[in-house]
């Protein structure tokens, strides 16, 4: 079956790339032809892949700005950076289709996926963004389905729920990644006349997706150090954005090692996942960097600065009985000498096999 999937791949985010990696080779795993449909969402090309250009730059310097001017070059030749090794790993690892727009999403596909990753946030979309919610043309026999879609209770409650409604009856399957937006879902989609759209509850891909496919990124970039506690905060606490290194500095005192970080500017999305792979310990306030601590059976800091991104990451280890690793940023951070992880994989393969099989029934011809 030819299966395409639409998702935030263009974005310049680690977790984004890497669940839409991880879902097309859970795809291919299961024996159908797959495409990441190469959509280009306008959110992301606004947000993640404009950069300054050298005709404003040089009107800059013309009005006497040099400061300035040489502030948006600086931030051009880091984007370029960036963009470049981002684009190196969906040239290398993803199954592109054709770029597109709205108007022209292929149609030579059988099953379409929206997911996994915040494509219903509509927050981040900047509003419903069409092609994420069914509203393109399409072969009449295809089927449309959502795998691990993310939002959250106060988005899709504080919009039109009617017109949120009307757009997913074009649906055959929903799931969802938070167990909280699929039981808001269940009790507020109106059954009477859309039957088929109980919502579920699925895994994010890089927890579904076979370990090996981590375990083939390559590692000759990577640092040989590997007595160190990593840290990866995916957004500063506001009122104190420094507190996440004080927390880090004091917890490798107790595990008597260093600390490193992810460079924003230069890691490769396979040295993010290297770097976790590695270290000795993990804080974070990364969903992504929760799941693959898990992955790799890590000591897990996981730092809840109590707003609403917390229940990303809170609600997943929930999920898997993995209470224990998550912290308050005002928390004292102890050296956990007993991660204890068996209970934990057990509860995360039995959430591995319903999402599975929610992806197996519902790719069947």
């Amino acid at each position: 079956m030819k299966v395409g999937i639409l998702t935030f791949h263009r974005a310049i985010n680690y977790g984004a790339v890497l669940q839409a990696y991880a879902l097309q080779e859970t795809l291919i795993h299961l024996g159908h032809e797959v495409k990441v449909i190469d959509y280009y969402c306008p959110r992301v090309e606004k947000h993640d892949r404009s950069f300054y250009s050298i005709a404003m730059i040089f009107r800059t310097v013309l009005t006497g700005h040099i400061r300035r001017a040489l502030f948006y070059l600086r931030c051009r030749q880091e984007k370029k950076i960036k963009l470049g090794i981002f684009d190196s790993f969906l040239k290398k690892r993803l199954k592109l289709s054709a770029p597109c727009i709205y108007d022209n999403i292929p149609d030579d596909i059988d099953v379409y996926i929206v997911g996994s990753d915040q494509v219903w946030n509509t927050h981040i979309c900047e509003g419903f963004d069409p092609v994420f919610w069914g509203l393109f043309r399409r072969k009449e026999k295809s089927k449309i389905i959502s795998y691990a879609a993310s939002t959250s209770i106060s988005d899709i409650s504080g919009n039109d729920f009617n017109k949120i409604t009307t757009y997913l009856s074009s649906f055959s399957a929903l799931s969802v990644r938070e167990v909280e937006v699929t039981v808001f879902l269940n009790e507020h989609i109106p059954f009477h006349k859309y039957r088929h759209l109980a919502v579920h509850t699925t895994i994010d891909p890089t927890l579904l997706a076979n370990k090996d496919i981590w375990d083939t990124f390559d590692e000759s970039n990577s640092d040989q150090n590997d007595n160190y506690i990593l840290v990866f905060s995916a957004r500063a606490y506001k009122s104190n954005p420094n507190l996440m290194n004080i927390k880090a500095h004091q917890l490798a005192k107790e595990y008597d090692c260093s600390i490193k970080t992810i460079d924003f500017l230069h890691d490769s999305p396979e040295l993010f996942v290297n770097k976790i792979k590695k270290a000795k310990a993990v804080i974070t306030s990364s969903f992504h960097g929760v799941a693959f601590s898990i992955i790799y059976s890590k000591p897990l800091y996981a730092i809840t600065y109590g707003d609403e991104q917390d229940s990303r990451y809170v609600n997943l280890l929930r999920q898997i009985g993995a209470e224990k690793f998550i912290f308050s940023i005002n928390s004292e951070l102890k050296k956990m000498n007993d991660v204890g992880y068996n209970d934990i994989n057990n509860n995360l393969t039995l959430l591995k096999k319903s999402s599975m099989n929610f992806l197996i029934e519902n790719l069947q011809q």
